[in-house]
C-alpha cells in the first residue's frame, strides 16, 4: 500500500512528494528533494514521520496524511522521532555550551585569566 503527500519546500514554490509505503518489509519514505533521492533523511520525510501538520503543502493533503499517521503510529518510528528529537536537542546544548566556553577563552587570552 503506499500513501502520497506532498509537502512544502523551502528552495522550490513547489511541493516535494513524499511516499509512504506500507509492505511485508515494514514502513518505508521515499521523497523526490534532492537529499531523499540520495537515501538520506530530509526534513519532508522527518516531517512527516514526526507527524508534523505544519509541513504539509495545503489542506487536501489532510486525508492522507492521517491515514499514513495511522500506519506510523504501528510503527517504530515514534519512538525513533522523540529520540532523535532528544538527541538534536543535546546536541544544540552542547554546541551552545562549547560557543560559551571557546568566547570565555577567547575573553581570558586577550584580557588575561588568572
Amino acid at each position: 500500500m503506499e500513501i502520497t503527500i506532498l509537502t512544502k519546500s523551502s528552495s522550490s514554490p513547489n511541493p516535494r512528494t513524499v511516499q509512504v509505503i506500507k509492505d511485508d518489509a515494514g514502513l518505508s519514505f521515499f521523497c523526490d528533494c534532492p537529499a531523499g533521492e540520495r537515501e538520506r533523511i530530509c526534513k519532508h520525510k522527518k516531517g512527516v514521520a514526526s507527524a508534523d501538520e505544519k509541513i504539509l503543502y495545503d489542506e487536501n493533503q489532510i486525508a492522507n496524511f492521517n491515514k499514513a499517521m495511522d500506519w506510523v503510529a504501528q510503527s517504530g518510528y515514534p519512538g525513533l522521532m522523540k529520540d532523535l528529537e532528544e538527541s538534536e536537542n543535546m546536541l544544540a546544548s552542547a554546541h551552545e555550551k562549547v560557543k560559551g566556553l571557546k568566547e570565555k577563552i577567547a575573553r581570558g587570552m586577550k584580557e588575561g585569566l588568572e
